[in-house]
């Protein structure tokens, strides 16, 4: 009976374990949702042919070339929605924005985390004269958006999970 007891007692205490796990997992995978989301949104806006160029000037080259820092904006305005998710941006403070997918029929949500973007130099290589020889390529012809997701976004930033994203675009001729 004590071997019963000692092993069942065991077992209970990898549960807490595991739901924890579980947990960081979700978030993982949502985390990665939200920045394929978020970063399509600024490719097909970076891209758009309607815009002639202005979404490339007005969206990518206004994003600090850092990340932004440790300080939230307070100023979040509703900057699209589809379905259950919705993007938010900061109104004076280029570079951050707030993913919230909610849970339909409900006013809570599944995953809402605060999103840092920047840009950097896009690198790229050539072979010349028998050795590879590095080539930035201008700000005006291709961005390097980085995307810092960190959730949930309702507790402080030094407590929240976080995962950086990178993707690099290319203006379209």
């Amino acid at each position: 009976m004590v071997v019963l007891v000692v092993g069942v007692l065991a077992v209970m205490r990898l549960f807490p374990v595991g739901l924890d796990s579980e947990r960081d997992a979700v978030g993982h995978t949502l985390a990665a949702q939200t920045a394929e989301s978020l970063l399509q949104f600024y490719v097909l806006n970076l891209k758009n042919p309607a815009g002639n160029g202005a979404n490339w000037t007005g969206l990518g080259l206004v994003l600090p070339t850092a990340k932004p820092g440790a300080g939230e904006p307070a100023d979040w305005a509703v900057w699209d929605k589809v379905g259950n998710l919705t993007l938010w941006r900061s109104a004076g403070t280029p570079g951050f924005a707030r993913i919230e997918q909610s849970i339909p029929g409900t006013d809570a949500n599944d995953f809402f985390a605060t999103c840092r973007v920047w840009r950097d130099a896009v690198v790229s290589w050539r072979f010349e004269n028998g050795h590879w020889t590095e080539y930035p390529v201008p700000p005006a012809d291709a961005l390097g958006l980085n995307l810092e997701v960190s959730w949930p976004a309702t507790i402080p930033r030094e407590r929240r999970r976080a995962a950086l994203y990178r993707i690099e675009v290319f203006r379209p001729e």
